[in-house]
C-alpha cells in the first residue's frame, strides 16, 4: 500500500484539474469564495497554498488518504491470517475506474479519500483490544472467524460491538483514533452536498444499537447536517450564497413541466413550450437549464424566486403531479445509474488532460494518461455501472442475515452506506457524471472482500445471479441504442 501511495504520487502528479477545479482555485486565488463548491475544500486548499501554488498540495491530500484508508484495512486483514483478502484490496485501489477519479482534485475525490481514511481509522480504532481473561469469557469471546479482530459482548440477547473502541478490560479508548475519524467524517459531509446520504447511515450501523435506534440515528443525522450546512458555509467559513440550493427545484419543476402538460410550475407557457422543443429537460443533467444553458432564459423566473417560495412550489407541484415526478425522477436515476443506457454514455472515462487553463495547473504526463485510457475501456464494462455494484450491495446486505461477526458489522455498515448513498439520487441528483457514486462503489467492493467469511453463500448466489440478470438488458440497450454526443456541447444540444 506505500508502495501504491509512492507511485501515484509519482506517475500522477500533480493531479488533474477538471473545470470545478479550475473554478474553486479561482476561489483560491481570489479569496472570495461561493456555495456552489464546497467552501470547506476552497478553505482548505487556501491553507495549503503555503506549501506549493495549484493543485498538488490538495492532491497529495486525497490521494494520501485514499491508500490510507486501504492499508488500515489491508493490514488488520493481514494480520488475522487473510493475506489474500489483503492482497485484493490493493486490487480494488489501482482499479484504473476508480483510481482514474481519485486522481482528479474534485469535491468527489475528497469526499472518497475522507471516507475511506475514516474508515480504515475506524477499524484501526475498534481492534485495538486485548484478548480477554478468563473472568471475562463468560460476556465477552473473540470473533470465531477470521477477519477483523474485534470483539463483542452479549447484551439482553443479542451482540454488540464494544462501543468505546478501547481495549477489553478497560484499556484505553482510542480516543485519537475516534475523534481522527470524526474530523474525516466531517469533513466529508461538508465537501459534497449529498454525503450525507452516505456518512450517517454509516455511523448508525456503527453504533450498538437496535434497527430502529439506527434508523433514529441515520435520519437524525441527515436532517441535522442538511439544517446546519447553510450556517457553516455561510457563517462559519465566509461563503456567499451563489443560489445552488435551487438547481434541483429548477430541474425538477422542468421535467414535471414536459411530462404533464398544463401542470402549474411557475413558468408561462411559451417557456414550458421552449423547454420541450429545445429538449432542455434531459434526464443526463440540468444544464441546459442553467444561466448559460438554451433554456435558462425561460426558467429565470423561478431562478430569481426567493427560496422558501420556490420550495412550496416544487413540493406543490410533486404533490399534484405525483406520475410525471416519479417519471421523471426515474428517467434521471436510471441514467446517472447508468442502467438502460447507449454504449459511451459520457461522463463515465476518467479525465485524460487537465483542463486548460491560465492559472498555472498543470497536467500529468504520458504514463498516467495510459492508465486513464484503461479506466476508460474499464467504465464500459460491468465494473463502471453504479447499478451493478449498488445490486452487490443488497446481495451482500442479504447475504449478511443476522450475522454479528466482526466482518458482518463493518461489511454491513460499508453496504448499508453504499446503499443508502446510492438511494439518494432517486431525489437528489441533477447529473449523471460516474465520479458522483465513487465511494459507493468502492465500499460495496471492499464490504464484499472483508465481509465474505461471513456470507450465507446460497443467498449472495442467488443475489449475485439476480444481479447478472439486470445486466443483461443493460448491455442490450448497449448494443441498441445509437451512440450518444460525445461532447459537452452536444449533450448540451
Amino acid at each position: 500500500m506505500l508502495a501504491g501511495w509512492a507511485l501515484t504520487l509519482a506517475v500522477y502528479r500533480p493531479g488533474f484539474a477538471m473545470y470545478d477545479t479550475l473554478v474553486q482555485y479561482r476561489q483560491v486565488v481570489s479569496g472570495r469564495y461561493d456555495d456552489w463548491h464546497p467552501p470547506a475544500m476552497a478553505r482548505l486548499w487556501a491553507a495549503l497554498t503555503w506549501i506549493a501554488p495549484g493543485q498538488a498540495p490538495l492532491f497529495v491530500v486525497q490521494m494520501t488518504l485514499y491508500w490510507l484508508g486501504f492499508a488500515l484495512l489491508a493490514l488488520a486483514l493481514a494480520r488475522n491470517g487473510r493475506v489474500r483478502a489483503a492482497a485484493l484490496l490493493g486490487g480494488i485501489a489501482v482499479l484504473p475506474s476508480f483510481l482514474g477519479w481519485q486522481t482528479v482534485v474534485l469535491k468527489d475525490a475528497q469526499m472518497t479519500g475522507a471516507l475511506l481514511a475514516a474508515t480504515g481509522v475506524i477499524g484501526a480504532a475498534l481492534s485495538r483490544r486485548r484478548p480477554p481473561t478468563q473472568d471475562q469469557l463468560s460476556f465477552v469471546r473473540p470473533e470465531p472467524v477470521e477477519g477483523l479482530p474485534f470483539l463483542r459482548r452479549k447484551v439482553q440477547g443479542f451482540d454488540k460491538l464494544s462501543p468505546n473502541g478501547g481495549e477489553v478490560g478497560g484499556g484505553s479508548p482510542g480516543a485519537v483514533l475516534w475523534t481522527g475519524a470524526g474530523v474525516l467524517l466531517l469533513y466529508a459531509v461538508l465537501v459534497r452536498a449529498n454525503a450525507v446520504f452516505a456518512v450517517a447511515p454509516l455511523l448508525a450501523m456503527l453504533v450498538p444499537l437496535g434497527w430502529r435506534a439506527r434508523v433514529a440515528v441515520g435520519a437524525g443525522g441527515i436532517a441535522a447536517v442538511l439544517a446546519l450546512s447553510p450556517v457553516i458555509n455561510h457563517q462559519l467559513l465566509g461563503a456567499r450564497d451563489s443560489g445552488v440550493t435551487r438547481t434541483q427545484p429548477l430541474y425538477d419543476l422542468a421535467g414535471i413541466a414536459v411530462r404533464a402538460p398544463g401542470a402549474d410550475v411557475g413558468l408561462p407557457a411559451m417557456s414550458v413550450a421552449r423547454i420541450v422543443a429545445l429538449h432542455c429537460a434531459k434526464p443526463y443533467f440540468w444544464d441546459p437549464l442553467s444561466d448559460g444553458g438554451p433554456c435558462g432564459a425561460d426558467v429565470a423566473p423561478l431562478a430569481r424566486m426567493p427560496i422558501a417560495p420556490l420550495y412550496r412550489l416544487w413540493a406543490g407541484a410533486m404533490l399534484s403531479h405525483p406520475l410525471a415526478y416519479v417519471a421523471h425522477r426515474l428517467a434521471h436515476l436510471n441514467s446517472t445509474m447508468r442502467w438502460l443506457v447507449p454504449y459511451r454514455w459520457p461522463g463515465a472515462p476518467p479525465t485524460l488532460h487537465s483542463e486548460r487553463n491560465d492559472l498555472g495547473l498543470g497536467s500529468p504526463g504520458i504514463v498516467a494518461r495510459g492508465w486513464q485510457r484503461v479506466g476508460g475501456f474499464v467504465v464500459e464494462t460491468p465494473l463502471g455501472w453504479p447499478f451493478m455494484w449498488f445490486g452487490l450491495a443488497l446481495a451482500g446486505l442479504v447475504a449478511l442475515r443476522r450475522n454479528r461477526s466482526a466482518e458482518a458489522v463493518l461489511a454491513r455498515a460499508l453496504f448499508v452506506s453504499a446503499i443508502a448513498g446510492e438511494a439518494s439520487f432517486a431525489a437528489v441528483s441533477i447529473a449523471s457524471d460516474l465520479r458522483y457514486h465513487l465511494w459507493a462503489m468502492i465500499a460495496a467492493a471492499i464490504g464484499l472482500v472483508i465481509g465474505w467469511p461471513a456470507f450465507d453463500r446460497r443467498r449472495f448466489r442467488l443475489g449475485a445471479a439476480l444481479v447478472a440478470v439486470a445486466c443483461l438488458p443493460a448491455i442490450a440497450t448497449r448494443i441498441a441504442l445509437p451512440l450518444p454526443p460525445q461532447s459537452y456541447l452536444g449533450m448540451l444540444g
